[in-house]
Order: structure tokens, then sequence, then C-alpha cells
């Protein structure tokens, strides 16, 4: 494929008796030619092709142009072409397969590599998805640029000088894009010629004819009884009568016309039936064959079409110059304007273009890269910046949170110490109403026939109970020296003064009322606990009018852990009573019960502890 679009190019058309040099720069959207130049090897005594190739490199050298990279034609004749149908819809990598079966059906049983290329054309003329395949040996190639590249010449492609013809000609003639007609255009060069069948803007064949400029020199030559150059040169100056059967040109001319014949007829043997049979609509001449007087007229007059010569214009733009064409062909595939861009560039030339080609992806590669690097770099600069701030006015605030602790701590101190004074006041106040509420609840939870013989709280109920003996032995004060006379009263007056004052409860440490315990008696029934267990589970759902939460959690039998000695007094007059009741005993006919009524809520809730002194930030 040729490269892309280029602001410069040269095209380098080297033949047998010289090299042609073009320069084509981009302006805006037309293409101009800036520079042409010739090397003519009869006029520099150059006698073979190492010789001219050797004065290539200093004739560039000389121009300046070495540094340019340039587009190489390489000639037809080396080359092979083919027009190929695929599929219509073939993706490009199918597409490429098959075109590469194609290229090996062309290499045919040869063990050589093959370099190839193509490029597809739009349907026409009954073909689907026709295909343009450019072929050619790769040693072919790599010796012929090779040549080149030893003199110093750097290329940028290297194209198939029968193709340049064609895109030079659909460039300098986009008008004949539409003739649908078959065209026929041949370049003459000095040993052998190309011949190109195009219609439509498609290249329907390329081939080479074993002809060229040398046999009208040498037929004049042979006529004249001179050398091969100065029949040269009388060629283009001496008016020939082309109509006349003894014209010397007439037997070259006719050489000519059989090759034209045997191209036309391979071709149209190849052809779709709907373009074979079409005669053909124009024949256009270049190179330096073209530029013979006479030959023109000669062809017209054979085939009955128009014949013209076409290539860029001369320097002072009043004719043409078909010299050039192939140059300019070549120039174009090098900007990346030309029609038909097959290339047939070496392996280490395509791998190189291709790094060329990336090398834009590459650099906005590298420049997104750092861009986002930048850009990551400066938005968390960005974001450092803002959590600085934001951290530093979380300082200050902390710092002025700081500030206000130690009057928090202090107003902490005043809340939990009011808080304390309260504590005593609200337990204390409260108890006669859990008193009393204990006492409905109870009355509306017994069962007929029960009575309630004692209801405390749980500190009235340990504390009331039975007083431990306790051993103090107390001696008398002995009297001392110091007593004196009045020893007797001081002494009595040192023991009145110092009993011991009543200890003080902190308020933390204060115990609060939880519980209550009720003790007495419910009737005798056969089922004796039932009647106990159905008070229990009254109490468990016994509620305050508009609460839903019980008042009792979990109320039952009073644990053995709890008891004081206080049932004991409880219950004592009353089983003495039960014993003599009416002077018998009725004891036997009720149940005592022994119950204790812990609360499902306080009254006080704890003040919170007082904050920790704070300590000194240093360990040893």
């Amino acid at each position: 494929m040729q490269q892309k679009l280029q602001k410069q190019a040269v095209g380098l058309d080297i033949g047998q008796t010289g090299a042609k040099l073009v320069c084509l720069e981009r302006r805006g959207r037309r293409v101009v030619l800036t520079r042409r130049e010739v090397l003519d090897a009869r006029e520099e005594g150059i006698l073979d092709v190492d010789d001219l190739y050797h004065s290539i490199g200093k004739w560039l050298g000389e121009l300046k142009l070495l540094e340019r990279r340039m587009c190489l034609g390489m000639p037809q004749y080396l080359a092979t072409t083919q027009v190929s149908d695929f599929a219509p819809g073939a993706k490009p990598d199918e597409l490429e397969k098959m075109v590469g079966y194609e290229t090996q059906q062309l290499a045919g049983l040869s063990e050589e590599t093959f370099i190839s290329d193509y490029q597809v054309m739009q349907p026409a003329y009954g073909r689907q998805n026709p295909v343009l395949i450019g072929v050619c040996r790769e040693t072919a190639v790599e010796e012929y640029a090779a040549r080149a590249t030893e003199e110093g010449i750097r290329l940028s492609d290297v194209a198939m000088s029968g193709l340049a013809i064609a895109n030079t000609f659909f460039h300098l003639h986009p008008e004949e894009v539409n003739v649908k007609a078959p065209q026929l255009l041949v370049d003459i060069g000095h040993e052998n010629a190309s011949i190109l069948v195009v219609a439509s803007g498609q290249v329907l064949y390329v081939g080479s004819l074993m002809f060229g400029a040398l046999r009208f020199s040498q037929a004049m030559a042979h006529s004249l009884g001179c050398s091969e150059q100065e029949a040269d040169k009388l060629k283009r100056t001496l008016q020939q009568d082309w109509s006349d059967p003894q014209c010397p040109l007439l037997l070259a001319a006719r050489q000519l016309e059989t090759e034209l014949r045997t191209a036309i007829d391979h071709w149209r043997a190849s052809e779709q039936e709907a373009l074979a049979g079409e005669l053909i609509h124009r024949i256009w001449l270049c190179g330096g064959g073209a530029l013979l007087p006479g030959l023109t007229d000669h062809l017209t007059r054979t085939y009955g079409c128009p014949v013209e010569c076409f290539g860029p214009p001369t320097a002072d733009g009043k004719g043409i110059d078909p010299t050039l064409a192939v140059a300019f062909g070549l120039a174009l595939q090098g900007m990346g304007a030309a029609a038909y861009g097959i290339s047939l560039a070496p392996t280490l030339l395509r791998w190189q273009r291709r790094k060329v080609a990336r090398f834009p992806y590459l650099v906005a590669a590298v420049v997104l890269f750092f861009g986002a690097l930048l850009t990551s770099m400066v938005v968390a600069d960005w974001w450092l910046r803002q959590e600085t701030a934001h951290i530093e006015s979380l300082m200050g605030e902390l710092n002025q949170c700081q500030s206000l602790v130690p009057e928090l701590d202090s107003a902490q101190e005043q809340i939990a110490f009011q808080q304390k004074l309260l504590v005593p006041f609200v337990e204390h106040g409260s108890r006669s109403q859990r008193f009393m509420r204990t006492l409905e609840k109870l009355h509306e939870t017994l069962v007929p026939g029960a009575w309630c013989i004692y209801v405390a709280d749980e500190f009235s109920f340990r504390e009331y109970g039975p007083a431990k003996e306790e051993k103090a032995t107390k001696e008398p004060p002995k009297p001392t020296a110091f007593d004196g006379m009045f020893g007797t009263v001081a002494s009595e007056y040192q023991t009145s003064t110092s009993e011991p004052e009543n200890p003080m409860i902190e308020v933390l440490a204060m115990p609060l009322l939880s519980k209550m315990v009720a003790c007495g008696y419910i009737p005798y029934t056969e089922q004796r606990f039932t009647p106990l267990r159905e008070m229990e589970n009254a109490l468990k759902a016994a509620t305050l009018p508009g609460e839903k939460q019980p008042y009792f959690l979990n109320p039952g039998w009073l644990d053995e852990k709890d008891l004081s000695g206080r049932e004991e007094q409880v219950f004592r007059p009353w089983v003495t009573y039960l014993k003599n009741k009416d002077n018998r005993n009725i004891l036997g006919e009720y149940t005592a019960f022994l119950l204790q009524l812990p609360f499902s809520t306080r009254d006080v809730r704890p003040p919170p502890p007082p904050p920790p002194k704070k300590t000194s930030g240093r360990r040893r």
C-alpha cells in the first residue's frame, strides 16, 4: 500500500539511457511540479549500467537531493500484474488471505519468495469485487533496491513503472476516468515498452512489450548506413514519409503493431465478455519513443482511433514532456496522491515505513501519557492543597475544641455533682410510689382467698433480719502520769468525745431499689402450686396505665441466697395464729408464698463517672 499523504515527494526513474527525476509539492489541494532533472548517459559518456548507477549517486549529490527520500521505479518486465475477482463483502483479513493464495498461483512452482501487494477497485464490467495484484520476485526487488541504496539513494518506496504511467495519466487527465471504453497507455522506452488497458478509471491489464525506441534507431542506421547514436539523433529531426513503403521506420513500426496486437489479444482473452469486444477508444503514448515525429499519425491511421502523447507540462508550460511520465507517477505514489499505490518495497523498507507511519501514534501515545501524567499531578496537587486546607481548618477547629475541653470537663463535673445531689432525693422519694404501685398490682393479681402478710423493699427485708452477735471487748482506759487530779474526769471526757461518727456513703456507691419482697398465704388446693403459678403469670403481665412494658421483670420465688432470716420473723406469728384459730389448727388449709418482685425499669439512672484525669504523655 502507498504511504500516507506527504507534502513533498521525489520520483526517480532509472532507464537504460539515463535517469529522470521529478519533485512534487502539495500546495493546498493542488500538486505542483517544482523541479525536474534529467541525466543523459550518452552526453555524460556513461557506458554501462554499473557506471550509470554510480553516476546517479554523484548526480544527486550535485543536485543536493541525496538527503531526500525517493520513490524508485522498477521496470515493468520484472513484475507481474493480474486482475482477480473475489466474492463481494469479504473482510480485509479474508481478502488478504485470498490475495496471498492468488499470489502463490501466480508464482507457480517456483521455490523463490515473492513480494506482493494489491488494491481493491470498484465493481464494474461484471466483476463484483475486482482486485489488482502486483507480484515480483523478492531477490529481484532486493537486488534492484540494493543497487540504488549502495550509491547513497534513500528510498521511500519501490513501485512498478507501468502503474506509474497509469497514475500520471489519471492525475493529468481526470476527465478520462469517466470514459467506459477501453484505452491503451503505451510507454515506449529505449529497449522495451509497457502497455496498459484502462477503462472507467480502472487498470484492466498491464504488460511488457519486447519493443523499444532502439528498434527505430537500428532501422534508420541500417537504412542510412550510420551508427545507432547518429541515427538516434537523426530520427528526432528528420521528417519521414510514413506513407512511403520504403520508409525505414515502417519496419520497426510494424514490429510495434505486432507487439501491441499480441498484448491486446492477450487482454481480450482474459477480459469479461462485457468489455472484451469493445473497440479501443484512444491510444496514449509516453516515454522517449513517443517523441518520434509522425508516430502518432501512423498509429492513428493503423488503429482508426485518436493517438495522443501525455506527460507532465514542460518547464515553460507550453507543452508536455512524455519522457517524465514515469517519474511523475512515481512522485505521486511517494506523496500518497496516486490512484494506484501498489508497492513492491523490500521487506526491510516496508518495516521502516511501518515504523515511520506508526511514529505519530507513538508520539501521540507519549503526549497522551505525559499529558495524563501532568494532569494527574496537577489534579493531585490541587487535591492535596484542598485536603491540606481542609485539614488545617479541622486542626483549627480541634484546637478551638481543645481549648473548650477544660470548660466542658468542668461543666460535666458540675452536672455530675448536681446529679449526685439529686440521686438520693429521687431514689428515696420514689420508693413510696413504688411501694403503692406494688400493693396495687398485688391486689389485682391475688387469687381469691389469698392475702399478703408482708410487703417491703429489698433493703428493709435484709436490714431488719435477726441481728448477729458481735463480740467486742473494750478495755477501760488506763490512767497516765499526765492525768493529774482530774485524770478520771479527763478520761471520761475523752471517752465521750472519741465516739465514732456515722459513716458517709458515696452517692455513686449508694444502692438503688431494684425489687420488692412480698409474703402471704393462698388457699390450699390439690394442685398446690397452680394458684401460685397463676399469680406469678398475672404479675408478669401487669402493666401501668398507658404503658405496654410490664411493671415487673420475671417475678418469682425468692432465691435462697437472698434469704435473710426476716421471713421467719414474718411468718412466726401467723403460724401461731393459724394453728390456734378457734381452738383448731387450720394451717394446712393454706400455702405460704415468698415472692421477689424485680422492677423492669428504674427511676434513677446512675450519672456517668467523672472524666479521667489527664496524665503526661511522656513514658519512661
